[in-house]
């Protein structure tokens, strides 16, 4: 199950700018976090994900604009740019609040 009795799911979302040429962390590590949505919008440069600051080109999942990628993680997520220009990704995020 996602969630238990004792705990009630909460959601928030934030826009988050991305470095053209720079790895950006756009969500810290949260514990209690279930899923994480990153979304970016259909004008945007693409932009990579990864776990860490030395997410790049190769280690990186790529997003292209017009999409977006659901991860189950508690740890962090940074990204980088296309080397262009800067981005912004929608980043929606669950977790669980107890009660």
């Amino acid at each position: 199950t996602l969630f238990r009795s004792n705990e009630r799911m909460m959601w928030r979302v934030n826009k988050m700018p991305v470095a053209a040429d720079t790895p950006t962390p756009i969500l810290g590590r949260q514990d209690s976090r279930r899923n994480v949505t990153i979304r970016l919008p259909s004008l945007s440069n693409g932009v990579w994900i990864g776990p860490d600051e030395n997410v790049n080109r190769v280690t990186g999942y790529q997003l292209e604009a017009g999409t977006e990628f659901t991860l189950r993680t508690t740890e962090e997520v940074w990204a980088i740019g296309d080397g262009t220009n800067q981005s912004t990704v929608a980043v929606l995020w669950e977790f669980a609040v107890p009660v």
